[in-house]
């Protein structure tokens, strides 16, 4: 079941986020955005992997984040 979320980079401002949808198979989690990047990047497309995938064996732990308070996930 999709989920609506908002993706922050590790680096970046954490009051600045990218909304979208996350979809998780069991294969990979997969964040799905209609805002268009910031920059320009040569893109080398894959045909099992889309820039925003991630591989579920990379996966050690998942949050959750409500009202300034994080929990993991188990």
């Amino acid at each position: 079941m999709p989920k609506r979320v908002i993706k922050y980079g590790a680096h970046d401002d954490p009051s600045k986020g990218t909304s979208g949808t996350l979809i998780c198979t069991n294969f990979r989690i997969s964040f799905i955005t209609t805002e268009r990047p910031k920059y320009n990047l040569i893109e080398i497309n894959n045909l099992l992997l889309s820039k925003e995938d991630i591989l579920l064996n990379s996966v050690e732990h998942i949050y959750v984040e409500q009202r300034n308070k994080r929990k993991r996930l188990t």
